[in-house]
């Protein structure tokens, strides 16, 4: 059975369906298949709750990365390979099994948390726009003056408003000609969030919409800022999207992968490629892969870019250093082979790593950094590289 529904939203009698279905499915929770972790990833939320444990707590529990519950949970972190979803079954199992979980006990959990979840003015989100890139002009008159006509000329600011509308933040950023960054710290909030709430990625709780409109009565209290107009308006925001510069931004991305294709390879890259011509294995060096959403340059497509199968991306670290460097390379790595493979699903991943300075204990370092990776297939150290020929015969 498939539940096509977001689980985080499941009133209680579907929620006891759930329960009934993975107890079912797991032999009483003993059992945790690497298929059922496919079918859904949603059911680790479920897991979870019937151990009782906050996101946090269920990451450190599974030895898993800083956030990987919360966004596996939402679907931000896609699991759709098999290897992946072995990297945490058993962890699972094992939690599952020393356990004692009951029906009651779990409904407790997911009673508390849909109470924090709910902590919203609004359910649903009445209007959708584009983004400050896709807007017409059309668009955003109509966004205007809707925020004009609810706020009372900028002068009434209810949380209501940007919990239905979110986008009326966008009018408020566009009147202050300001970047995500400097207007989330108007308004009191991270600019990680405000931008998704702006794109409709995030919902607003009921407590931030109440700050942000508190911030919003104290800065629009200048008369000047109120009276702006349509006119003007439209100007701040071809401003912002650099209008009156580079008009064909797929032009200026076109041409700044081109320019990063050509960079002279590192003395690793060539050592790299080296090793795939002794083998006679065919590859592409700086080649250019489609993503869900966008291109990226990647250090070695196999065989071709024209037919991408096995993308490679490498690079060298001293250790030694402050070790959230290395993570937060391999973390990058792995979101850039997350959006490409949601692209194309049967792309083979790897990520090789030269560390070099201090002693490096190979299993602590890859223990460590696996944590931190969903999307990357294999992981190769140093003298881990001369498997890299038989790896990629075994995968063509």
């Amino acid at each position: 059975m498939k539940f096509s529904k977001d689980l985080r939203d499941l009133d209680e009698k579907e929620f006891r369906e759930v329960y009934s279905y993975l107890e079912k499915e797991t032999n009483g929770f003993t059992e945790v298949d690497p298929e059922l972790i496919l079918e859904n990833q949603q059911y680790l939320l479920v897991f979870r709750l019937c151990l009782g444990v906050s996101q946090k707590q269920f990451d450190k529990k599974i030895n898993a990365g800083k956030y990987w519950c919360r966004h596996t949970e939402s679907k931000r972190n896609k699991i759709i390979n098999e290897t992946v979803a072995k990297r945490y079954n058993k962890k699972i199992e094992n939690l599952l099994k020393n356990h004692e979980i009951n029906l009651e006990k779990t409904l407790e959990c997911w009673k508390r948390y849909t109470v924090s979840r709910n902590c919203f003015l609004s359910e649903t989100i009445k209007m959708r726009f584009n983004s400050i890139s896709r807007i017409s002009d059309e668009q955003l008159k109509e966004l205007y003056e809707i925020t004009k006509k609810e706020t009372k000329d900028f002068t009434k600011f209810n949380p209501m408003l940007i919990s239905e509308i979110p986008q009326t933040l966008l009018i408020f950023r566009i009147i202050f000609r300001e970047d995500h960054k400097k207007f989330a710290k108007r308004v009191g909030v991270s600019e990680r969030s405000y931008r998704r709430y702006e794109c409709l990625e995030g919902r607003l709780r009921s407590e931030t919409a109440k700050k942000i409109t508190k911030h919003l009565l104290k800065t629009f209290s200048n008369k000047k800022i109120r009276d702006i107009g349509f006119d003007q308006l439209l100007e701040n925001k071809r401003v912002l999207t650099n209008f009156f510069g580079h008009r064909n931004l797929e032009a200026m991305i076109e041409q700044g992968l081109k320019v990063l294709a050509k960079i002279p390879q590192t003395d690793f890259e060539k050592e790299v490629a080296s090793l795939l011509e002794k083998h006679s294995i065919p590859f592409e060096n700086c080649g250019i892969v489609a993503g869900i959403k966008r291109r990226y340059n990647i250090d070695f497509v196999i065989p071709d870019t024209k037919n991408p199968k096995i993308v490679i991306e490498v690079f060298r670290h001293t250790m030694g250093g402050k070790s959230r460097n290395t993570k937060s390379k391999v973390r990058s790595i792995d979101h850039r082979f997350q959006s490409i493979k949601l692209k194309n699903p049967k792309m083979r991943t790897i990520t090789i790593m030269k560390l070099t300075g201090k002693a490096v204990l190979l299993d602590l370092i890859k223990k460590d950094l696996n944590r931190e990776i969903l999307n990357t297939d294999t992981m190769l150290i140093n003298q881990e590289i001369q498997n890299l020929p038989d790896l990629l015969k075994e995968a063509l």
